[in-house]
This record gives C-alpha cells, structure tokens and sequence, in this order.
C-alpha cells in the first residue's frame, strides 16, 4: 500500500488489525460469513486474471506445456530427483505446498465439511472433492501455465521492501 498509493505502513497495519479483530471477535459463525463471501471473490480473481495473462500470452501456451512434460519426464529429471538433499527438500516444499493448497490430508477441510449442516450429505461430500479438483487441476494449471507463458522464470523478478 506504501509502495503503490503512499498510505504510510502503520495506517495499513491498523486498518489490518481492526478488520481482521472484528472478524475473529465476532467467532465462528463471523468467520464462516467472512469466508463464504470473501474466498469465492478471490478465487474467481485469480482465475479471471490468470485467464486474461494467458490470453495475452496465448502464443506460448503449446510451448509451456511443452516444456512441463518435457522436464517432468526427461531423463535429467530422474536422476536429479534421486539425489538425496533433492528428495527430501522436494518432499518437505512439495508436501508443504500440497497442504497450504488444498488442505488435502491436513484434516481442517473435511472437519468443516463435517459441521456444515446440510440436508444432503453426499452434496456436501462432492462439494469437498469439487474444491480439491478446482484448487489443485484448475488454479495451479492457470498458476503454471501464467509463470511459463511469460518471461518472469528465466529473467527472475524482485519484490519490492
């Protein structure tokens, strides 16, 4: 916010604070209705945005799945993935990485599905693999195709302090 529009780090911080106190204070229910309201706005953003890059990239795309299949099944690649550091640092960030995604196998997930009052319980149990599908097939393809389909990879990109 400092950076972009000029609002100096402390208000930003406040605003924050205040916001999120209001929500949690307000226990779970206020949760859930934050939450219900706030993360299918998000996740329709990403999506749109992540659809529009890839349409103003659109004649990369053929080349970066290309290049997915390529390094996901070249013979470098196996032997890489066979040394030790590698493994175990691509097990810990890859598993790590898996549950911050989807919460697959972390347990949060299907609890909440659990509480949800419903009158269809196989509705509700579809309606907790469908987010699992979109999460994992629809966002992170979008996530990988936008990182291939421009040059941000090979060139690198620093954040701003």
């Amino acid at each position: 916010m400092d950076a972009t529009f000029g609002v100096p780090h402390w208000l930003t911080g406040v605003v924050i604070m205040v916001l999120a106190g209001a929500v949690i204070l307000g226990g779970i229910k206020r949760i859930a209705k934050v939450a219900g309201k706030l993360v299918p706005i998000m996740g329709i953003a990403y999506v749109v945005a992540g659809v529009l890059v890839l349409i103003v990239n659109a004649g990369q795309i053929g080349e970066a799945f290309g290049l997915i299949f390529y390094y996901a099944f070249n013979p470098m690649a196996a032997a890489g993935g066979f040394a030790g550091a590698a493994v175990m640092a691509a097990i810990r960030f890859g598993v790590a990485r898996g549950i911050f995604s989807n919460e697959a196998g972390l347990g949060s997930a299907p609890i909440a599905h659990a509480a949800a009052k419903t009158k269809n319980p196989v509705r509700q149990g579809l309606i907790a693999m469908l987010g699992t599908f979109i999460d994992t097939i629809i966002v992170c393809t979008i996530t990988a195709l936008v990182i291939l389909t421009s040059t941000v990879w090979q060139e690198g990109e620093a954040g701003h302090r």
